[in-house]
């Protein structure tokens, strides 16, 4: 936590102006991993080694088109190039293969005073995409699904990766969800005739 202000002063800040001076074009979200998803993930991904987390420390450029990814990109090589940060691992789903979803981004794992940090370079336009898709993600990953969504499998393969009691629990969800949808529409018809007129 200590480490978060300078992470912003002396990369997110530094990243950004070089890209866009003026700061009208370029949002720079950042925050640290919640403690909460910090733990399940050292315990689901990492057999309790905390120190293999890689996004304690993470932010998201969002630009507005492509040319601007690549500035961002590389003013992120840049600071590499000064010292300033050591370049761990970098995923272009602009050029590569995109999530089972279609989500395309640049993610890059940086070193930052001993602290691997996660930087991601998104289009405004997929950011919106991205937010309508976080229940349906966070629910994937809550199942431990996310390499069998990863590797495009389909839904029946999905259904047929997950316990006999997580299927009986999804399915009455969705018998649930259908119920309640059926009250409501079957409500709404009377009101509507007593109501409307």
């Amino acid at each position: 936590e200590r480490l978060y202000p300078r992470f912003v002063r002396e990369i997110l800040d530094v990243v950004a102006s070089k890209v866009d001076p003026g700061g009208e074009s370029i949002t720079v979200l950042s925050n640290l991993k919640r403690r909460e998803r910090a733990e399940e993930k050292v315990k689901l991904d990492y057999s309790g080694q905390a120190a293999k987390v890689k996004d304690y420390m993470r932010a998201t450029f969002v630009v507005l088109d492509m040319p601007q990814v690549c500035h961002v990109y590389g003013a992120v090589d840049e600071l590499k190039q000064e010292g300033k940060i050591k370049v761990v691992n970098v995923k272009n789903r602009f050029r590569g293969k995109a999530t089972s979803t279609g989500y395309r981004d640049i993610n890059c794992n940086i070193e930052f005073e001993g602290h691997v940090c996660e930087l991601q370079i998104q289009l405004a336009c997929l950011l919106e995409v991205k937010h309508d898709q976080t229940p349906a993600y966070e629910l994937i990953r809550s199942l431990d699904l996310e390499e069998e969504v990863e590797d495009g499998s389909t839904l029946a393969d999905l259904a047929a990766a997950c316990s006999p009691a997580t299927r009986w629990a999804l399915g009455s969800f969705r018998f649930a969800v259908a119920g309640y949808t059926s009250l409501v529409g079957g409500a709404y018809i009377p009101f509507g005739l007593f109501y409307d007129g």
